[in-house]
């Protein structure tokens, strides 16, 4: 059956506390002595006062919202009370200031009306038992902050000190517009950034050293989950192996290597019988340079598609590799993990990013002939027409979608309801 191009068209696409004076007596009996001059006769008297007050504690407190806006009521509260060794009931003032003068203010919100972007406003809590006021506690807030925009982890880290290893949203040289998914690592000390894989199957992102009579032993390969990437340059350190797993080992002369750097193809048989794979599909990512041929007698080179995020690479000859370069730059011996920095990514517009991972559904299934035309048909609906709406909800629902048939048998319902199995039988206009 054939899908007519108008009907593709349509389809794919965030307390301050005030020390006790030192003077604070504990709840002891006060008493009075009052006793007659020296040389004269007369007696002593005691009076006993009672017991000496004692303050409540500092409240912890809080306002809301943490990052406002000029928009925004200020509402300011406590989250932790204070407390009163003696038991007493505690009450509290409250005093606003802008900019650090006093506001005149004396009640829990601050109406939006006061505020202004840029200002800062603190809100001072004192507790008090009725005799004595404790000391306060405070918080302060930037109206019309800027949000926080990462670039590296340690910018996470920063702005949240308490942040553990894991996965935030990283943002290209703080662009907004330019989003990534990081992994954190390290967050305890210095922080680091891994760029986590989408397809980690068998047979995609991995690399390998093909054992042979000059390489003795078991073909090593390393399969990778997560890439060490530099945030700001962009550049993998394709010797880090922190996320990978490997199997087999073999002698490179006199030593054992039991793991291989991430994009590289490597055997010393005399023929071209070494692969590796790259793959960032479904990151937004794309290789920026290309891949070099290396070593003695090398044979391979590399094959890249999808537009530049995938790469099938093939090495060999007498001993030789197939690994990332930087303009005439290539990696020496990669198997001895000395390259570091070498691989090149590029960013991705957002909404190529989308049409790619739409096109790449599409292309398993062999409704466009390939990457380019799909993506030059995703793009000429670009604009937010009625059919790249279609795109989107047709390929959103078929992306968990591997069967094409399965594919097709949805294309269909979109676009001819309950006439769809009769269009799919016959191609033909249902009567």
């Amino acid at each position: 059956m054939h899908l007519r191009d108008s009907f593709i068209l349509a389809s794919l696409f965030a307390t301050t506390a005030c020390p006790l004076n030192p003077g604070t007596t504990t709840d002891d009996a006060a008493t009075t002595e009052t006793t007659d001059e020296p040389g004269t006769t007369g007696s002593t008297e005691s009076m006993t006062t009672g017991l000496a007050n004692t303050p409540p504690t500092a409240p912890v407190v809080a306002i809301t919202p943490a990052s406002p806006t000029a928009l925004d009521d200020l509402v300011c509260s406590v989250t932790t009370e204070s407390t009163d060794p003696d038991g007493d009931a505690v009450s509290y003032t409250f005093v606003w200031t802008r900019d650090g003068v006093d506001a005149g203010l004396a009640t829990e919100t601050v109406p939006a009306a006061e505020l202004a972007d840029g200002q800062e406003w603190e809100c001072i809590v004192t507790p008090s038992d009725g005799i004595d006021e404790g000391p306060s506690g405070a918080a302060k807030v930037q109206i019309g902050a800027a949000p926080v925009v990462p670039e590296t982890c340690a910018d996470v880290k920063a702005s949240q000190p308490a942040a553990t290893d894991g996965a935030y949203t990283l943002y290209i040289g703080k662009d907004p517009n330019k989003p990534w998914t990081a992994h954190c690592k390290d967050m305890a000390a210095v922080p680091v950034e891994y760029l986590p894989l989408v397809n980690v199957q068998e047979g995609r992102n991995f690399s390998q050293y093909t054992a042979s009579n000059n390489s003795p032993g078991t073909d090593v390969r390393t399969r990778f989950t997560h890439l060490r990437i530099d945030p700001i340059t962009l550049l993998v350190d394709i010797d880090d192996v922190t996320f990978s797993s490997s199997t087999g080992q073999l002698m490179h002369g006199q030593v054992a290597v039991t793991s291989m750097p991430y994009a590289v193809a490597e055997g010393c048989s005399g023929t071209e019988d070494s692969v590796a794979n790259v793959d960032l599909v479904g990151t937004p990512f794309k290789l920026k340079e290309s891949f070099c041929t290396a070593g003695f007698g090398a044979l391979g080179g590399a094959v890249l598609g999808m537009s530049d995020q995938v790469a099938d690479l093939t090495g060999g000859g007498g001993c030789g590799w197939t690994s990332p370069s930087i303009g005439d730059t290539c990696t020496d011996n990669p198997q001895n993990k000395n390259s570091g920095f070498v691989l090149d990514l590029e960013y991705i517009d957002p909404f190529d990013q989308a049409c790619q991972s739409h096109c790449a559904n599409a292309l398993e299934c062999g409704i466009f002939p390939d990457l380019p035309t799909c993506m030059t048909d995703c793009l000429n609906v670009k604009t937010g027409d009625p059919e790249c709406d279609a795109a989107i909800t047709v390929t959103t629902i078929c992306v968990s979608m591997q069967n094409c048939e399965d594919l097709a048998k949805t294309l269909y319902d979109q676009m001819f309801g309950d006439c769809s199995d009769e269009r799919m039988a016959e191609d033909v206009p249902c009567m």
